[in-house]
């Protein structure tokens, strides 16, 4: 076992891998980095929590000034809720929170349905408001009646109902949430791929017609991984692996004294396509899979001769 892990080890190959998984770690890194500083600007897990409760609250509910209300928004104005708010460094612009408990979500809820009645009464109190809708203008009300029968008269198994109808809301929020991070990784990794010319097939054929290339690029890697952890800002560290990759001589970037068309090849959108697919598995991935090549590099090295002791 120990001679076939280190003839892996000392397969050219894993050199060009690991150069490969510099790559992505130091575009993942940048890629990530814009994508969540552009979620955080355009509020967007805020907003997708706000369109799922939409969807949820539907209906309106009577204020002080006994005018029909939004829901919604009576949910957002709850005292509980304005104190999740934030604002925005830039404008000052509010912003609404972009995650709320199941505890906080169900009594900002009652207290505004003004149904905060403790034990049966609340029971008692949601069935009745349920049925002064007669129109079934109210579909939230309607259900949380729904919720009150199916408890018979249990007020812990009513409040389990409404958190596992929330929680799972909540999962929706997150799958939707997840899939625009995904989508967003994509495009702004293939914006950067394209930007800095950031090539992974042109990348690894250099690599592999030069294995001495690839073997120093490795060497250094390892000894960037075995330095630090990934820690401190995430340009920081993709700056450390470019300038690695530069030093070798690694094809990043476009050459200002050439045409752009004479750079580009029928490899090059392949190329620039496997960078941000690259970018969308996350920085995160890289960073624990490159850990791992360097530490089957490291463990395959045959040990380092002895020096033979002087001779009396």
């Amino acid at each position: 076992m120990t001679g076939i892990i280190q003839a892996f080890s000392t397969n050219p190959l894993i050199d060009i891998a690991i150069g490969l998984m510099a790559i992505f770690l130091m575009a993942s890194l940048l890629v990530t980095a814009a994508q969540e500083s552009l979620a955080q600007i355009l509020s967007t897990r805020s907003k997708h929590l706000r369109a799922a409760l939409e969807n949820m609250l539907k209906g309106t509910v009577k204020n002080e000034n006994g005018q029909n209300e939004n829901l919604t928004t009576r949910f957002y104005d709850h005292h509980l809720i304005e104190a999740l708010k934030t604002s925005s460094i830039v404008g000052g612009v509010v912003k609404n929170p972009s995650y709320i408990s199941g505890g906080l979500f169900r009594a900002s809820l009652m207290d505004g349905l003004k149904l905060s009645s403790a034990g049966m009464g609340l029971l008692d109190a949601i069935k009745a408001r349920a049925a002064e809708d007669t129109e079934k203008t109210n579909p939230f009300v309607q259900a949380l009646s729904s919720l009150a029968e199916q408890a018979a008269g249990d007020i812990a198994v009513f409040n389990k109902s409404l958190d596992n109808w929330f929680n799972a809301v909540m999962d929706r929020v997150s799958g939707q949430y997840k899939r625009w991070t995904q989508l967003t990784t994509f495009l702004l990794g293939l914006v950067m791929a394209l930007a800095f010319n950031i090539d992974a097939i042109r990348a690894a054929n250099y690599l592999s017609d030069r294995p001495a290339v690839a073997a120093r690029l490795s060497d250094q890697v390892s000894a960037r991984m075995s330095v630090a952890r990934q820690e401190g800002p995430a340009t920081q560290t993709a700056t450390e692996f470019k300038t690695i990759l530069e030093r070798e001589g690694v094809p990043l970037g476009w050459d200002k004294t050439k045409p752009l068309f004479d750079q580009v090849t029928i490899f090059t959108l392949p190329g620039w396509l496997i960078t941000a697919l690259a970018c969308m598995l996350g920085a995160s991935l890289w960073f624990d899979t490159l850990k791992r090549f360097v530490a089957i590099r490291s463990s395959g090295k045959p040990p380092e001769p002895a020096e033979e002791k002087a001779k009396p």
